[in-house]
């Protein structure tokens, strides 16, 4: 993946106007390298585009979503609600937005601007499934759960679906519901006859530490063990994702089922050291965050409240307004 995406730097150099190696190399950098090298890449190639170009505003959409992940909110922001004015149904910029809404805690603005813009969605690639789970995340921050399994029922999980980011959309959210209390329902079992389909892929890291939620929490153990005995064999060959694999997602996957198993003390002693480099499995900070929740409440549960009560003032800074932190934050405070 590495050096596909340097050959593909290369043709840049020389086509800055090649539309697909400007979106391919985007994607790439999005699970290799991260946000700054994705605002590395597009900003080398914006400025050889004007707007006499046809493609002209879904590159802006390509700019502003590597602004966005590289931290520049205000400038994301402005460029992507420019390539908006200019198509409307340009879902990819209307994402890059909503990213920058979800990041600063703006959650009845991401609702306001998805509420305008999901008419233009009709016909469109299932993408728009997955902005419908940012939509989604904007309800459960506000504490209205009928509207976010409503919109899991209806939007993005209305059938079974093979494609890992349909799938990584509805496994987080169900992890995500659990941890505010909700009861989800049956729901972990249909996506388990899924992950069960998928055990031993071993393609990406990033959609297997997702695969891997599912099957823990339906408690489809040899499933979980098949998956792990796939991972490790990946984790030995080369590649990209087999560092990625070694380094994150196979310890992740463990952790996650020892969370599952009732075991918090040894999922925070695997989570807490790869705090830092979650990153390498690709994926938004907002996707990622998910983890981040697992290890903050995998130090609360196992009564690591000193260290627990540290990353969730951190999070509180980043993000304040966040009821869900600032109710863990408490819980931390009073295990102190």
């Amino acid at each position: 993946m590495q050096q596909t995406v340097d050959h593909w730097e290369q043709i840049l150099l020389r086509y800055p106007h090649d539309a697909l190696v400007v979106r391919l190399t985007n994607f790439m950098h999005f699970y290799t390298n991260g946000g700054a090298a994705m605002r590395q890449s597009s900003s080398r190639v914006i400025g050889a585009w004007d707007e006499d170009r046809p493609d002209f505003g879904y590159m802006l959409g390509v700019h502003a979503f590597s602004l966005e992940e590289a931290g520049d909110y205000e400038a994301a922001e402005a460029v992507g609600k420019r390539a908006v004015e200019i198509n409307d149904k340009d879902i990819w910029a209307t994402h890059a937005v909503t990213h920058v809404f979800e990041m600063q805690g703006r959650h009845d603005e991401g609702v306001a601007w998805l509420d305008r813009l999901s008419p233009k969605w009709e016909g469109l690639n299932n993408f728009r499934f997955h902005t419908w789970w940012h939509k989604a995340l904007f309800h459960l921050e506000n504490g209205e759960f009928d509207v976010v399994l409503a919109h899991y029922d209806q939007q993005f999980w209305v059938a079974p679906s093979d494609d890992y980011l349909d799938f990584s959309n509805a496994a987080a959210m169900l992890w995500r519901l659990e941890y505010q209390g909700v009861d989800i329902g049956d729901r972990w079992s249909g996506l388990a006859d899924v992950a069960e389909r998928h055990a031993q892929d071993a393609v990406l890291a990033f959609a297997d530490a997702h695969f891997i939620m599912a099957l823990a929490k339906d408690g489809r153990v040899e499933a979980q063990n098949t998956m792990l005995e796939s991972l490790a064999r990946a984790a030995l060959s080369d590649g990209d994702q087999a560092r990625v694999t070694a380094r994150v997602a196979l310890p992740l996957c463990r952790a996650t089922i020892a969370l599952c198993q009732g075991r918090a003390g040894e999922a925070a002693d695997i989570l807490l050291p790869l705090r830092d480099h979650v990153w390498r499995l690709g994926g938004s900070h907002a996707q990622r965050d998910v983890w981040a929740q697992m290890l903050c409440r995998a130090l609360l549960d196992g009564e690591r409240f000193a260290d627990a009560h540290a990353l969730l003032t951190q999070r509180a800074a980043a993000k304040a307004n966040s009821p869900l932190t600032q109710a863990w934050l408490a819980e931390a405070e009073a295990g102190l």
